[in-house]
């Protein structure tokens, strides 16, 4: 860890208002007359887009420094700046320095006049270099995701064998083209998963998640349902589908994950982040509080839950990793438990997201176990059966 120093005298910075990307050094203002440690540190998780509002029942301010730390390593970030760093007291500047080192980042002060003497006798202590402001790392901001494509065309509700057929009847030009090239797209990679995996229940289960994962419109979930059938169909497997009870069922999530997941970014808590999201994929209360630090791999894109392996991505990713480093924090070992909470705990998180942000986790309630694969499939209006 270095520290910089920088005289910026005269000169108007623009702090960042929108999300950082992975990497991209934290620009944060020493707000005027800071006499706490743990307001700087909220002013960083500000920064990374943490917010102030959700703060969740009991939280000791206090922590703040530590979850700073931990969110700074978490989103990989290797510079954070100060500006008007002269507003700091000598002993703030010291937790600052701290806190850099502990989380692994150099640390630049941008300070202008008037400077106190206090301040440049601290200054002067702790820096290793002077440089000019070119030298300063810039923000970088994370790329906007991409805009949602258009909904689905109206299509029949007609059963597999005849879906195909009535939408090259009923349907013209573009819309005929994209609904079928669609519908032979997903067909071909169920097939491939249904080959590859076999053609159990629980391997229809995971084509139906990752159908639903996407939040479709009724129009694109009857599409790729129907293309689901027809691969199952060349397999000898039957996918009855039930339509009007999958389209009105509690299980059947309605908003994308990445839509979902950046709205749970903005907690402070990894295990709020972490507790959600998962519940979100189907995973019950009893896997989440079973989960171990040895569990999470690959920096937090793979998690291993109930037995399963969960590719997670983007803030889901970054949220298990920040869980990881926080345990590991507190002097946690590979067996130990990652969300140290009781299941009322974590289950008391679906519902405050719900509150807080607007994000609906969850069905009727939250699954103290997991359900069989067959009551998954039932509840959403869909059984199997094995042709002769």
């Amino acid at each position: 860890m270095t520290v910089t120093a920088v005289d910026i005298t005269a000169r108007v910075i623009e702090l960042p208002t929108r999300r950082l990307a992975d990497g991209s050094p934290v620009w944060v203002e020493a707000r005027p007359n800071l006499r706490r440690s743990y307001a700087l540190a909220g002013d960083i998780l500000a920064a990374l887009g943490k917010r102030r509002d959700l703060a969740g029942k009991g939280r000791n301010q206090h922590e703040d420094i530590t979850l700073a730390t931990i969110w700074l390593r978490a989103h990989r970030t290797r510079d954070l700046v100060i500006t008007d760093a002269q507003r700091l007291h000598p002993k703030i500047l010291g937790t600052l320095c701290r806190l850099a080192a502990d989380a692994g980042v150099d640390l630049w002060l941008l300070h202008r006049p008037p400077t106190s003497d206090a301040f440049l006798r601290a200054l002067a202590r702790r820096n290793d270099a002077t440089k000019d402001f070119i030298a300063v790392p810039y923000f970088l901001l994370a790329v906007p995701a991409p805009a949602a494509s258009a909904p689905f065309p109206v299509v029949p509700r007609h059963d597999v064998h005849l879906f195909r057929a009535m939408c090259e009847a009923s349907l013209d030009g573009v819309e005929r083209t994209r609904v079928l090239d669609w519908f032979s797209s997903v067909a071909a990679r169920a097939h491939q998963h249904l080959v590859e995996h076999g053609t159990d229940t629980a391997t229809v289960v995971e084509l139906v998640d990752d159908i639903l994962a996407g939040g479709p419109d009724d129009n694109r979930l009857i599409v790729e349902m129907r293309a689901l059938q027809l691969a199952a169909w060349h397999l000898d497997v039957f996918v009855k589908v039930h339509l009007d009870v999958l389209l009105n069922s509690e299980e059947r999530p309605t908003l994308p994950f990445t839509h979902v997941d950046d709205a749970l970014a903005v907690y402070r808590q990894p295990h709020r982040i972490l507790t959600c999201a998962l519940t979100r994929r189907g995973h019950p209360i009893g896997d989440i509080t079973g989960l171990r630090l040895g569990d999470v791999h690959d920096e937090g894109h793979l998690c291993t839950v109930g037995g399963r392996h969960v590719k997670l991505s983007g803030s889901i990713a970054r949220a298990a990793r920040a869980a990881l480093l926080l345990r590991q924090h507190d002097g946690a070992v590979d067996a130990d438990a990652l969300l140290p909470y009781a299941a009322q705990t974590l289950a008391a998180t679906l519902t405050d997201a719900t509150n807080d942000i607007g994000m609906h986790v969850k069905g009727r309630r939250a699954e103290r176990t997991r359900p069989n694969h067959s009551a998954y499939l039932r509840r959403l209006g869909i059984t199997i059966a094995r042709l002769p």
